[in-house]
């Protein structure tokens, strides 16, 4: 398979089997799922899912047919006219907050930077001590584990459970086993295919923080009721044109 290309699929946000599943059904043309599942060399309950799911998104196609199911690849241009719509979407929505930001007053905050490891496990503290015991999410799990650590992070995790937190996340990472943040009052979904974003943003109680992990992980953590409204109202803006989990 040609390696060029998976790479190419995966930075348009196909997982793995994403992308050898359609790739498979490009090179059969039109196909049962039976057919599609040795072409991938995958089992056959992955491969209808995951049809069905490139279905959705109008890679696949389903064929009349009376004896059996069958499927037909598309072509990629029908992902590159729903990314340039989604863009679009995005572009207006950050149009839109930048004139939120012009025209609202949101004075001076209180700006804080946490660095390192122990710096990113103080803000998950702050989180976890907060009021509300609600927050916002943006960013990729992942790279929020790497920063805080994997024994914080299951600390995290069971407490948020524990204490029963409210919270609502985009995601911009969909390879990823998120099954460590499963619970009840946790409604997350998908960013837009398309969005990236290299920081996450954490919203809480009168805080926004901005963090990385890279070499070294730092936060940078803004305390302002104004600005916490304005990056929800992004937030919502945002979740509402993403994909539902």
């Amino acid at each position: 398979m040609n390696k060029e290309l998976e790479q190419k699929l995966h930075n348009l946000e196909f997982s793995d089997k994403e992308t050898t599943i359609y790739l498979a059904g490009v090179s059969l043309g039109s196909f049962s799922i039976s057919e599609l599942a040795i072409e991938a060399n995958l089992k056959r309950p992955i491969c209808y899912i995951i049809a069905h799911e490139l279905e959705k998104r109008g890679l696949f196609s389903l064929l009349p047919n009376k004896k059996k199911k069958l499927f037909r690849a598309e072509s990629i241009e029908v992902l590159k006219k729903s990314y340039e719509q989604k863009i679009h979407s995005v572009e207006s929505i950050l149009s839109s907050i930048e004139n939120i930001f012009g025209s609202r007053k949101i004075g001076n905050p209180t700006v804080r930077m946490y660095t390192g490891m122990s710096g990113i496990q103080n803000v998950g503290r702050q989180v976890l001590e907060s009021k509300e015991k609600k927050f916002y999410f943006i960013g990729s799990a992942e790279n929020a584990i790497k920063a805080a650590g994997d024994v914080f992070t299951q600390y995290y995790a069971n407490t948020l459970k524990n204490k029963n937190f409210q919270s609502y996340g985009i995601r911009i990472n969909r390879d990823f086993d998120y099954s460590l943040f499963n619970r009840p009052n946790n409604e997350v979904c998908y960013a837009p295919e398309g969005f990236t974003m290299k920081d996450n943003i954490l919203i809480f109680d009168d805080k926004v923080a901005i963090f990385t992990d890279g070499d070294t992980p730092y936060a940078i953590v803004f305390q302002s009721t104004s600005l916490v409204d304005s990056m929800i109202s992004m937030f919502k803006s945002i979740q509402s044109i993403s994909d539902k989990i």
